[in-house]
């Protein structure tokens, strides 16, 4: 065996003291009844009923509060080091408000794959999943999931497999057949059948859920036609476009389970999509129970944001067109565009040698067209002859020609901007037109708008149409910009590839996407709108990517969530037009690291292969990051990383934006806690200095220490404080309790010998070792105890077997997404017979069966253990470096979601002249601001202020190990009982009250808001059924005076309250 020096001689002694404390026979540690050995912690703790706070307890012995006096002076300086992480091992597992995972990026199985032949090339095939085996291996994550039963929950609704042999299966969520609407996710999985990849956002098990209707079909199409004609015109469609697309039907309905996009509440509703008139496509969400009108979007996808008013419908009849299936060809034409260009075109000629704008692009299929009233693929342009397009005057006319030779520039313009949309999304991306199935392209000019000329242009998804005016005020006719095609052709490609809801978020990347796609299509410059703008308007474009707040556009946006607008529905859908600003800012910055050939493959691989329909700005970071890594490596994925951290969207596991931290506790006081060489507890009160040893002379109240007198065991609290964990030299759990100023022995009577403990940060559940050699922790809540087999994944979906034991353990400060952290002692068998031992630093995500190392071993070089959590931040760590080469420590705080590293320089402090080489167990103040350390071999207790790089010390005069710095009285210390409904009110804004609510299961629910006197003045929910977990709810401008309020949330017998000034 070949030994390398252990990552400190102390921790050699753990190893030296279980071996030594091995029971004969080997009983894994149990005294009772057996240990169950979990797949997932998870489990354990979402059905955990008791709290390790609640566990019997026997007194030892009250406090000694014996003195001890400490020297206290200043180190002086220091200048840490920043250095990247530049190989981030750690799984990402993100979650959405409503619970479900939004990103899972580790492995979660191998599933069957088969050949099958490809349909453009008989004789190649193509490597692709079974899709019961992927069904099969997500339900053995169905914890994680959320899913009671993924094989009746999940409908596969395509399959893709990509050049570089991923296979991307997208599944729509179901409960009882009946679809959750915006609820779908992607299963990305390898060649070799390894799942790689989980993303998108959906809703837990909707169990209890309504599934039979009350309205017919026909009776929720009619509620929503009626609900319409306040809001637009609704009228029957022009002939001329049920024969362009056979499909087309002006309403449809279907059965849907709607997640309210405010409140979460889950209603039976019809889906509606309704066309009211060319220009406008609305969905309309019906409750399918009682009729009333849940939610609507008008989908139309406009260049800019548009005022629209209520209008009402004028009868109209239409004429009627016969199909001309008349013999004809293609020829080649000409003509100037708006800018004055000479433009070559394709234009159909029929024998009598009149010529219609029809182009015989790659798409088109000409044994199943009748042209040219009929086209199946082409593009085809059309003219509204200077009208409104609705009912009024619903007719569109074919722009024809007696020769090649066209003088209408904006029809020239139109028709050729399509054919070059077209030739890029073909040549670049292989789309074959903007459905990707060879559909039609329709583009209309000369449209008005009330009968003005229209100073817009509109994508409509229901005809699938592109409707250009001729401008008014600020814009001249819009078919003149390539850059304005290009971003209404790419709102066609976003609907039929992520499909993004045309609100908030989602709607805002529909309308990012569109305009990073129509500066890839016109490549001059990152200005939109620019050679359509009128010059009179002082502008000199639209919007700039480049510069979204720019005050020479027409249209300025915010730059950075910092200025993020949250905006009422009722506003440009959420702010669409507004908030895309910020993703757009972010793809400049991609397209000026990486240049934009780089930059058009990555974006379109992430919203073709990774967004979904209701996908925020945080799931396109993460897909964008994902797909650079994958097409071009490390540097690029890096490149994506900085440009939305420079525009504040960051990843810290949330979803949303909405991160993962805790709040910092406030006030109180603070202590650390110590433990001397005797193994007795010491405390230091870092307010006032005040220090004392509250551990009698009784082996109950004394840490556990090694054959060599080396402390076994840590001190673990949890948020509030008012209790210090460890094992006592007896081998039992005890706490010391700060409030009653005693020891008290824990009974656990299913483990024994027990080595170290920590406990979680609310309180409940405890993190155990025992003395037997063994790659376990056990988990306990006091009455329930299971064991954590400790086998690595590494990147590959494979499982590492090289840990012994564990030691030191922290658990995060965000209970909601459980953590544990710990080091653990490896060996490592070499080929030639020898082994490598060294420690490494780990992670296990709890709401998924994976444990992970969070930095790649180094086993010849360095050992890393002693790992800590802050107090506020679960990617926020600190741990020890130990050289195998110097035998010199180092102690490293470590941001793994901004993918940096602080090196604080300890090996550099000097104590009487001598360089301190042993500083270790660092530990965060409950603030994160300063750092407690101690120098075993100097006897000195050290903080760090991480502020103003400064270093004091403490001299306790004997050996000193294992700080813990917490808080006991202190504010904030809220519980993280999700099992418990818990409630939190503000106002987020000037006139926006902010409602966020947390249900342990699901059930009906009321939410109301009363006045001072207890009376209900507003109903936020009456009675609605909602599923478990989170969900938030914004009112805007709240009819409401001024004075103090109180919401109530109601769930059956069960009530929280809380209280709110309203200002006006």
């Amino acid at each position: 065996m070949r030994k390398l020096a252990p990552f400190t001689a102390s921790l050699l002694l753990v190893t030296a003291y279980a071996l030594s404390h091995i029971p004969q026979p080997y009983t894994s540690g149990t005294t009772t009844s057996p240990i169950h050995t979990i797949r997932s912690v998870v489990e354990f703790l979402q059905h955990s009923t008791s709290s390790l706070q609640n566990a019997p307890s026997i007194p030892a012995a009250p406090f000694a509060h014996e003195p001890l006096p400490l020297r206290s002076f200043n180190l002086g300086s220091f200048v840490p080091r920043t250095f990247s992480l530049s190989h981030r091992q750690t799984p990402l597992i993100a979650f959405a408000p409503s619970g479900t995972p939004s990103w899972v990026e580790f492995p979660l199985g191998i599933v069957r794959m088969y050949d099958l032949l490809s349909p453009q090339h008989s004789s190649t095939s193509q490597r692709v999943p079974e899709i019961p085996s992927v069904l099969n291996a997500l339900t053995l994550h169905r914890d994680l999931l959320q899913l009671a039963n993924p094989f009746r929950e999940l409908r596969l609704l395509s399959l893709q497999t990509d050049e570089l042999g991923l296979s991307h299966l997208r599944f729509q969520q179901l409960y009882e057949g009946i679809p959750i609407w915006g609820a779908d996710f992607y299963v990305h999985v390898r060649s070799d059948g390894t799942i790689a990849l989980l993303n998108g956002r959906y809703i837990p098990t909707p169990a209890g859920a309504p599934t039979r209707p009350r309205l017919t079909t026909a009776e929720a199409i009619q509620k929503s036609l009626e609900h319409l004609q306040h809001l637009t015109i609704v009228e029957p469609l022009p002939q001329m476009f049920t024969q362009l697309r056979d499909e087309l039907s002006q309403a449809t309905a279907s059965l849907v389970l709607l997640p309210h996009p405010l409140s979460g509440a889950v209603y039976l509703c019809y889906e509606v999509q309704i066309i009211p008139n060319l220009i406008e496509h609305y969905t309309v969400l019906v409750d399918a129970l009682d009729g009333s009108i849940r939610w609507h979007i008008r989908n139309t996808c406009s260049l800019r944001p548009t005022a629209h008013t209520a209008r009402h419908s004028v009868p109209t009849s239409y004429p009627l067109h016969s199909p001309i299936t008349m013999p004809g060809d293609f020829v080649n034409a000409s003509g100037t565009d708006l800018n004055g260009v000479q433009r070559s075109f394709r234009v159909y000629r029929h024998d009598d040698n009149l010529h219609y704008m029809i182009w015989d692009l790659p798409s088109l299929d000409r044994s199943r067209s009748q042209l040219p009233t009929k086209a199946k693929g082409g593009a085809i342009t059309l003219t509204a002859n200077n009208r409104d397009i609705d009912p009024r005057n619903p007719q569109v006319y074919h722009i024809t020609s007696p020769s090649t030779t066209w003088t209408d520039p904006a029809a020239v313009s139109a028709h050729y901007n399509a054919y070059l949309c077209d030739t890029y999304y073909r040549n670049t991306h292989a789309r074959n037109s903007i459905d990707g199935q060879g559909g039609t392209i329709i583009s209309i000019i000369h449209a008005t708008q009330e009968g003005r000329p229209m100073d817009n242009a509109y994508w409509n998804g229901g005809l699938k149409i592109m409707v250009y005016g001729d401008g008014d005020q600020s814009f001249t006719p819009l078919a003149g910009g390539l850059d304005v095609a290009a971003h209404e052709m790419t709102h066609g490609v976003t609907q039929h590839t992520a499909n993004l809801v045309y609100q908030f978020q989602p709607g805002a990347l529909n309308e990012s996407f569109s305009d990073i796609f129509a500066v890839m299509v016109d490549r001059d410059d990152f200005l939109l709108g620019e050679d359509i703008v009128r010059r009179e308007t002082g502008a000199i474009a639209l919007r700039d990517l480049a510069n979204p707040g720019n005050p020479r556009v027409l249209s300025r946006q915010p730059s950075h969530m910092n200025e993020y607008a949250n905006l009422p529905i009722e506003q440009d859908n959420g702010g669409v037009h507004i908030n895309s600003g910020i993703p757009n800012r972010a793809a400049y910055l991609i397209i000026q690291a990486l240049g934009r050939e780089k930059a058009e493959r990555i974006y379109y691989r992430a919203l073709t292969k990774y967004l979904t329909r209701t996908s925020e700005f945080i799931d396109c970071r993460r897909a964008v990051i994902r797909a650079a890594q994958e097409l071009y490596g490390q540097t690029e994925a890096q490149a994506a990383a900085q440009a939305f951290d420079a525009v504040g969207i960051y990843d810290s596991g949330g979803g949303g934006g909405s991160g993962n931290e805790v709040p910092p506790v406030q006030g109180g006081t603070w202590y650390i806690a110590f433990i001397l060489s005797d193994g007795r507890i010491a405390l230091l009160r870092t307010q006032d200095g005040q220090s004392g040893i509250i551990s009698p002379d009784n082996p109950s109240t004394k840490v556990l220490l090694s054959s060599e007198g080396f402390p076994l065991s840590q001190l673990s609290t949890a948020r509030s404080g008012d209790r210090i964990y460890f094992i006592n030299q007896q081998g039992q759990l005890a706490f010391a309790d700060l409030t009653q100023q005693r020891f008290f022995v824990v009974s656990l009577p299913q483990l024994s010998n027990l080595r170290n403990v920590c406990i979680s940060t609310d309180g409940r559940f405890a993190s155990l070792l025992t003395a037997i050699i063994e790659p376990s922790i056990y988990i306990t809540d006091g009455q329930q105890v299971a064991r954590l087999p400790l086998t690595p994944q590494v990147p590959d979906g494979g499982a590492v077997n090289t840990i012994w034991l564990a030691d030191v353990m922290s658990w995060t400060p965000n209970m909601r997404d459980p953590r544990l952290a710990f080091d653990a002692y490896n060996v490592l068998p070499l080929r030639t017979g020898d082994t490598l031992e060294y420690w490494n630093i780990y992670e296990c995500r709890f709401a998924g069966p994976a444990i992970y190392e969070l930095v790649p071993p180094r086993p010849e070089e360095f050992s890393l253990g002693n790992i800590a959590y802050s107090n506020t931040d679960p990617d926020l760590v600190v741990f020890n470096y130990f050289s195998h080469q110097t035998g010199i420590y180092e102690t490293v705080i470590a941001n793994f979601q901004a993918g940096q590293a602080v090196a604080l320089g300890t090996s550099q402090w000097t104590y009487s002249g001598q360089p301190l080489l042993d500083v270790q167990r660092p530990t965060f103040s409950p603030d994160n601001r300063f750092l407690a350390m101690v120098s075993p071999s100097t006897g000195l207790l050290l903080v760090a202020d991480l502020q103003q790089g400064q270093v004091g010390a403490l001299e306790v005069g004997q050996p000193v190990y294992h700080p813990r710095w917490f808080a006991i009285g202190a504010t904030g210390v809220a519980s993280a009982q999700e099992r418990e409904d818990q409630l939190v009110v503000y106002v987020s804004a000037p006139n926006e009250l902010f409602v966020r609510y947390y249900l342990p299961e699901a059930a009906p629910i009321g939410l109301e808001i009363l006045d001072l006197l207890g009376r209900p003045c507003w109903t936020l929910q009456s009675s609605q059924w909602q599923p478990a977990g989170w969900h938030e709810l914004r009112l805007h401008r709240p009819s409401l005076a001024p004075g103090l309020y109180a919401v109530q949330l109601r769930r059956g017998q069960h009530v929280r309250v809380r209280s709110f000034l309203w200002l006006r």
